[in-house]
């Protein structure tokens, strides 16, 4: 008996020194958060409490720590939870309530001002459901119950989508307001549409309960407990309607309660990879006999936790109490089994206990054998198919629930599973055919889930621009969905679309916005600002996501490709600068080429063999001969090639180094004694050398073997080009210099035509001769006919032209001649005229002794004789395509006295390519007025001109232009249009012309003509 006494009395006082030893380690853990929060360290202080009150449900200082740290966190509607559960255990603290009212007077305000924003929000677009939401909700907060029903139901009239979550919401609001049938009515529709969502199933069974109908509630129970077996909510619900005895009628709501497991499944959906709480979740889950629930979260961490000790430790708690649980269940049911084999809800359970403990054969066959006597039971076909899904034999489940699909049993969850299925066996094609069937013309209302899961086995398949296709569709219809949102920009950066970047940026903002955690869209974030090498930005996004979801492995795989854009950066710069600098040779700019160069060089310390033939390349086009020879030596000491040694021969050859680039083309051609281009090479140093025989055999030898007529042709070309040497040089030189180097032929036409009763044709011929290499010698007759209103006149020119041209584009000469003028005695003229022409600039200065009347374009000088001596200057200059210069100058002395001076200015620049605009001045002043032709003094324009050049036809040139100008001396507004043509109709007729209608002022009066030109040059020698 002493004995007894003596083991009784240690084991109590081992339990009490146990508990002291747990009470004193979680007074710590209260310690330890009190520390954190005088830290400003709130969120650790949560995290403590959340244990200690674990510990410790009762204790109500744990609430009003807790609460106060929400509260310094501004999360202030679980700040105010926490402190009313603390009030609720010590309804007498009067510290507690006083905590309680201060949140209270800073959240309420919070919450108006929120409202009263949503409302205004509402003012400018009524239908958005969004904002009535925001203030239902906020309502709700307020404990304004009343009102918070109002703003749902407005809600949902306008959103008739909402997510099971707000309906959960709108349940406890009606609850609030006792508005039950309403309840029971929206819980009913909802469960309908999310037939799998055991919650809404629970609040359900609570409402038809308080209607007082529980047979439903009690299967409302059943159904949420048959998606989440141990969920206490629906176990409390279900206890209730049976009527069970322990049950406690004034409990509060079993949803309104906070539970520590509900707390950790918080957690966890605000941070998915958390598992240190994860971890404690099973181990509560465990405790409370869920383990269904705790085998789902320790699967989730399998693949990361798996050799870990706290791993093991929680399987080898897990794993004999599953097998234990449902090998009990198995045989019960078993049993049953044998007294009803067809009892399918048996069957069900015998084969869910089956797979449960692994053993899928098992499984397999018990459906086997109720299918086989049941083979019309759609239901337990598609269980059936699940079973086998569970065993993973994908196919086979696929192929059942196909059958099902083809004979009119389906439903969008089976194709949804049956898809699924075959995705799972990585059968996407009949997945996307399956999905792509069933959708048909269906609207997308019916099957937006079946939709977007379509746009995903796109995707993994490959067909991006399918799986776009369908999600923009998607989007079309539901632009707000997140979940599309998300999916699109994804796809997206999968593709690597960067023509859509913008876009998708777009996108994952807005679902940071309502998600700030959300990790599709921040590795997204991270992905585009890596591929636009926007770094800084990048690290960001990877930094946060490190932080917030530190074994995730896909942060790695985007880390790596982040790391793998920073470590190519110099190479990029490098192609960058070389892609500029090839953009620079295309535009001949080579000067501009090579200082980027030295900028590359900067750049590329040890420069490639191909880097330093680009840059010879690009030296030899800007004539830098030694530089390129210099490059190629020294590539050709580091090793020799024999494309680089032809390189070096031929820019010693355009050096004009002849010599050198003989001797390199003879040792080339001994290498290679039948390439081409090392002869061709070869015979042009020797032509440069003068030595033609030689030059002239080479030429001979590469004829006798070659068959592409392009080549022989040029040699053809090259050999009638080079000088004739020995006897026959001489004689050539004399046949040459004797016969006509051109002969030409050049008709033109004149027309001019005036409000002011002048009417002038003009049309003539001029050939012209090229003899002895330096003249041309030509002859011109030209007839002009003058028409007023009532009278005309004739004159015929006939002249000779003799022209000098000592340089190559510059002449001299001049012309002599007789005109024959009706009714009048024939009159000498004549003309003295140097000339430049180039293709930027082309100057004329002269003299020509003429009729007035060729001149100066007057009715009133038909039958008059005057003559004009006429000196004058014209220079037309254009520069780089950019800029266009013109002068013009003439002075006049006319045989009645009359002095005159002409002056024409125009400066322009090209502002897009082939469009000039531009300035012009024109100045023309006479010494007096004459009544015989238009002679004003001190006149003066200011215009504004523009020209466009057409050049998209080949040997078409077409210029159309205008100007519009001020005559301030006569305050009068002047302008014209007209169009200039230049047309190589062959490669020795070239056909130009001009039209020009202008509106100017003479005599007093608005003064308008017309005027057209052409003329040809055909070439007959």
């Amino acid at each position: 008996m002493n004995f007894s006494l003596k083991i009784l009395f240690f084991f109590i006082l081992f339990s009490f020194v146990t508990l002291k030893a747990q009470e004193k380690n979680f007074e710590i853990l209260k310690r330890q958060g009190i520390i954190h929060m005088a830290n400003s360290k709130y969120g650790e202080a949560i995290d403590l409490f959340n244990k200690y009150i674990t510990a410790n449900p009762q204790d109500a200082e744990g609430y009003n720590l807790r609460g106060l740290s929400y509260e310094k966190r501004q999360v202030y509607e679980y700040a105010v939870l926490d402190l009313r559960r603390a009030i609720n255990l010590t309804p007498n603290n009067s510290v507690y309530k006083a905590n309680l009212s201060r949140v209270i007077s800073i959240w309420y305000p919070i919450l108006y001002k929120k409202i009263e924003g949503h409302k205004r929000e509402i003012a400018i677009n009524p239908k958005s459901a969004f904002d009535h939401l925001e203030i239902g909700k906020s309502y709700r907060w307020l404990e304004e119950w009343k009102l918070a029903e109002l703003w749902y139901d407005k809600y949902l009239v306008l959103d008739d989508n909402a997510s099971p979550d707000e309906i959960i919401r709108y349940s406890i609001i009606l609850a609030k307001t006792g508005s039950i049938k309403k309840g029971e009515r929206v819980l009913k529709k909802w469960v309908d549409r999310y037939p799998e969502d055991w919650r809404l199933w629970s609040r359900y069974g609570y409402f038809t309960l308080w209607l007082g109908n529980r047979d439903n509630a009690a299967n409302a129970f059943r159904s949420s407990l048959s998606f989440k077996p141990f969920f206490k909510e629906a176990q409390d619900g279900l206890d209730i309607a049976t009527e069970k005895g322990y049950m406690v009628k004034n409990e509060p709501r079993a949803y309104e309660r906070g539970y520590p497991i509900d707390v950790n499944y918080a957690k966890l959906k605000k941070n998915p990879a958390n598992s240190e709480t994860r971890f404690e979740l099973i181990g509560l889950l465990i405790d409370a006999d869920r383990i269904e629930e705790a085998r789902e979260q320790l699967n989730i961490l399998k693949t990361d936790y798996e050799n870990s000790d706290e791993y093991k430790e929680l399987d080898a708690r897990l794993t004999p109490l599953m097998i234990t649980k449902y090998s009990s269940l198995l045989e019960e049911n078993l049993a049953k089994l044998k007294q009803f084999p067809n009892d399918k809800t048996i069957v069900k359970n015998v084969a869910d206990y089956y797979v449960r403990l692994k053993q899928y054969d098992e499984a397999n066959e018990i459906m086997k054998e109720y299918l086989d006597l049941e083979p019309d039971d759609y239901e337990m076909k598609e269980y059936y198919a699940d079973i086998l899904a569970y065993s993973g034999n994908y196919t086979d489940a696929a192929n059942i629930l196909s059958e099902l699909i083809e004979n009119g049993h389906s439903s969008n969850l089976i194709v949804q599973k049956a898809a699924n299925y075959f995705g799972n066996d990585f059968d996407y094609f009949s997945s996307i055919d399956l999905l792509s069937n069933y959708i048909g013309d269906k609207p997308i209302e019916d099957v937006k889930e079946l939709k977007f899961q379509l746009a995903q086995y796109y995707a993994w398949n490959y067909q991006w621009d399918d799986a776009l296709n369908s999600t923009e569709e998607l989007l079309e219809a539901y632009p707000n969905n997140n979940k599309y949102k998300l999916f699109r920009s994804q796809l997206i950066v999968w593709t690597v679309d960067d023509t859509e970047f913008e876009s998708a940026q777009v996108s994952f903002n807005e679902i940071l916005k309502e998600d700030p955690n959300n990790l599709e869209s921040l590795l997204g974030l991270a992905t585009i600002y890596s591929w636009k090498r926007d770094y800084p930005e990048a690290k960001k996004y990877i930094d946060k996501l490190k932080q917030l979801y530190p074994d995730n492995s896909e942060i790695s795989s985007v880390e790596n490709f982040y790391n793998a854009q920073i470590s190519l950066e110099p190479d990029r710069k490098r192609l960058e600068k070389r892609a500029e600098i090839g953009e620079l040779v295309e535009k001949e700019d080579y000067n501009s080429a090579l200082d980027l160069f030295s900028e590359y060089f900067e750049m590329d310390p040890q420069p490639s063999r191909q880097v330093y033939k680009e840059y010879a390349q690009i030296n030899l086009a800007v004539e830098n001969y030694d530089e390129a020879i210099k490059i190629y030596e020294n590539l050709l000491a580091e090793e020799y090639e024999e494309n680089i040694a032809y390189d070096r021969a031929s820019a010693y050859l355009w050096k004009g180094d002849s010599l050198n680039a003989l001797n390199q083309f003879l040792e080339l051609s001994k290498q290679n004694p039948e390439n081409y281009d090392y002869k061709m090479g070869l015979a042009e140093s020797y032509l440069i050398n003068k030595e033609y025989g030689n030059a002239d055999d080479i030429y001979d030898e590469i004829l006798d073997v070659t068959k592409d007529t392009a080549k022989e042709n040029y040699i053809k070309r090259r050999k009638d080009m080079m000088p004739l040497y020995g006897l026959s040089a001489g004689l050539s030189s004399a046949f040459k210099f004797m016969i006509p180097q051109n002969i030409s032929f050049i008709p033109s036409f004149i027309f001019y035509d005036d409000n002011q009763m002048l009417t002038y044709y003009q049309y003539g011929l001029r050939a012209e001769i090229g003899l002895f290499r330096y003249f041309t010698i030509g002859g011109t007759w030209m007839r002009t006919d003058i028409f007023s209103l009532s009278t005309s006149q004739t004159l015929t020119e006939l002249s000779g032209q003799l022209y000098f041209h000592p340089f190559p584009k510059f002449s001299i000469g001049g012309s002599l001649g007789k005109l024959d003028i009706q009714r009048e005695l024939k009159k000498n003229i004549g003309t003295i005229e140097a000339r430049w022409y180039s293709d930027d600039l082309i100057v004329n200065i002269g003299y020509k002794d003429t009729d007035s009347r060729l001149v100066l374009f007057s009715p009133f000088l038909i039958d008059v004789n005057l003559t004009a001596f006429v000196y004058y200057f014209a220079g037309n200059y254009r520069y780089k395509n950019k800029y266009k210069l013109l002068l013009f100058y003439q002075y006049f002395n006319i045989s009645d006295g009359n002095l005159a001076n002409d002056f024409r200015f125009r400066l322009g620049k090209a502002f897009q390519e082939n469009i000039f605009w531009g300035y012009e001045y024109f100045f023309s002043d006479f010494g007096f007025s004459s009544a015989t032709y238009y002679s004003p003094q001190e006149y003066s324009t200011h215009s504004i001109w523009i020209d466009y050049e057409y050049k998209k036809v080949k040997k078409l040139d077409l210029i159309f232009g205008g100007e519009i100008g001020y005559a301030p001396s006569v305050d009068f507004i002047v302008g014209n249009i007209y169009a200039d043509a230049s047309y190589k109709v062959l490669e020795n007729l070239l056909i130009n012309g001009r039209a020009t209608y202008g509106n100017s002022y003479r005599f007093d009066s608005s003064y308008q003509f017309i005027s057209i030109f052409l003329s040809a040059y055909w070439s007959i020698w």
